[in-house]
């Protein structure tokens, strides 16, 4: 990941932001607002704009959907979005239920990030990506 806006959500706790990179219709809404019903705030949903900022990788909204969340079924909701950039600090690969992984580093814009793989339907994903963060998170 090199910049600009890529197809993914994102979201804040307490500051940090996580980056949710799945294949379309793979999750990633549906477990953003899990992270927000437990207290994250949303960045981005579907298209989030990736800059540096005083040499870090930062998380924005990109201007159109500020706010938004696309979840199947129920079609655009709204939630209170943060609009100031968030500084990068764990990035959740969403993929098959076996494929559970951690330690793992991925490169954003020249940094590299940790990242963990998840399985977006398990019944406690938002959990464990707060234990991720906590864990691994920068």
């Amino acid at each position: 990941m090199d910049g600009g806006t890529i197809q993914a959500s994102a979201v804040a706790i307490d500051g940090r932001a996580l980056l949710l990179l799945g294949a379309p219709g793979s999750g990633k809404s549906s477990l953003a607002l899990q992270l927000i019903d437990r207290g994250a705030t949303l960045i981005a949903d579907d298209l989030v704009r990736i800059s540096l900022l005083r040499g870090w990788p930062h998380a924005h909204p990109a201007t159109r959907q500020l706010g938004k969340l696309m979840l199947r079924g129920f079609g655009l909701i709204t939630r209170p979005p943060t609009t100031s950039p968030s500084p990068l600090s764990l990035i959740v690969q969403l993929a098959g239920e076996s494929d559970d992984a951690i330690g793992r580093f991925g490169p954003v814009c020249g940094h590299m990030l940790p990242c963990v793989t998840l399985a977006p339907h398990r019944h406690d994903a938002a959990i464990m990506i707060e234990v991720a963060l906590g864990q691994w998170g920068l």
